[in-house]
Parts: C-alpha cells; sequence; structure tokens
C-alpha cells in the first residue's frame, strides 16, 4: 500500500529512498530542490517528510498486538473535556509540564501531547488546542484508511520533540507513517491506497 498523493512545498520535487523484504518495506519520502532519482545518493540531501512502514505478521492477533498505544477513551475516567466541533470532545489531562488531548474517532484513538508552557509549543503550531481542531475537521472531509481493528495517531507538539505516528492494522499487515508535521502525515495517511 502507497500514498498516491505527497504534499511538497511550490517548486520542488518528490523522491524517495526504498528498502523492501518478503514481509515488511519501507519508504523515506524526501523534498529536494532538484529532481533526483529513487534510491539515489542525492536524495538524502533533501528535507524528509515522512517515513511509511508496512509490517506483515504472522496473524490479526499479533498484528492488532503490535499496536500497544490504542485507547478506548471512557468519558467516566476524565473530569476535563475539550469540545473540537464536529460532535467530538477530547478528554483533557495535564501533569508534569505536559498536557494531553485524547479522543476517539470510529476505531482511531488520537492523542495530542503539548506543553503546558508556550515557551516549549512548536513555531508551526503554537496553538494545540487550535491544532486538535484542525485536525478534527480535516477529518471530517477526508477519509483515513479504515482499519480492520484499531489505528492510533501520536503528535508530540513540543519544539524539542515534534512528532506525529500514524499507525493501523490492515488484516495481518501494520502501516505506519512517521514525520515531524502532523497534518502532512494525515494527508499522507488519508491518501494511502492499496495496489
Amino acid at each position: 500500500m502507497l500514498p498516491t498523493n505527497i504534499p511538497v512545498e511550490k517548486n520542488r520535487y518528490l523522491t524517495a529512498t526504498t528498502v523492501s523484504q518478503t514481509l515488511n518495506y519501507k519508504v523515506n519520502f524526501y523534498e529536494t530542490t532538484k529532481t533526483a532519482k529513487i534510491n539515489s545518493p542525492s536524495v538524502s540531501k533533501g528535507t524528509l517528510i515522512a517515513t511509511l512502514e508496512g509490517i506483515k505478521y504472522k496473524g490479526t492477533a499479533s498484528a492488532k498486538a503490535s499496536i500497544s498505544d490504542y485507547v478506548q477513551i471512557n468519558a467516566a475516567d476524565y473530569d476535563e473535556f475539550v469540545d473540537l466541533g464536529h460532535r467530538i470532545k477530547a478528554a483533557e489531562q495535564a501533569g508534569l509540564g505536559h498536557q494531553q488531548l485524547l479522543w476517539n474517532e470510529g476505531r482511531w484513538y488520537i492523542y495530542l501531547d503539548f506543553p503546558s508552557d508556550s515557551t516549549f509549543q512548536t513555531k508551526d503550531y503554537p496553538d494545540s488546542r487550535q491544532l486538535a481542531k484542525d485536525i478534527v475537521t480535516y477529518l471530517d472531509k477526508n477519509m483515513l484508511p479504515a482499519p480492520q481493528k484499531i489505528g492510533v495517531i501520536k503528535i508530540s507538539n513540543w519544539n524539542t520533540s515534534e512528532d506525529t505516528t500514524v499507525q493501523w492494522q490492515d488484516n495481518q499487515t501494520v502501516y505506519q507513517i512517521s514525520g515531524r508535521d502532523p497534518m502532512t502525515a494525515l494527508k499522507i495517511a488519508v491518501a494511502m491506497k492499496a495496489k
């Protein structure tokens, strides 16, 4: 499974490095200022956009078990909620300088971790609550792949560790998209299509 579209800046080029084995594959997508052939040495001089991995397990149970971060939110377990629009409410929790927004959309669990102190917030997304609302709005209009059982989106919105992971199960295979920018990772996940 590969994305049908990867967002790149205007006047930039998309290229990649790839590794493929019988039960797994990995594609690093890069944005470059000049055209570069896939897997050529010049590719890594570009800016890494995201990494896509697919791993096939022996069975659906082991594939599901490999996604360890899934949580089904139970409203009774939380005191604070944030209205994200589109009839979605996120549970909010905080501690030790962290704040988290947690919510489910269908079979997906979405976890957004950000600093309590705005000094440590990313420049690209200085308002994490607004980022969560933007994610909900985007997902209201764009469909993620339907996981067979579960899918997890984890976003770290710290200036010291900007990282997003989108991971889901499709039968025996687990797909994972990793990247710095959460909206780019979501756009790539939405663009994933089977061959």
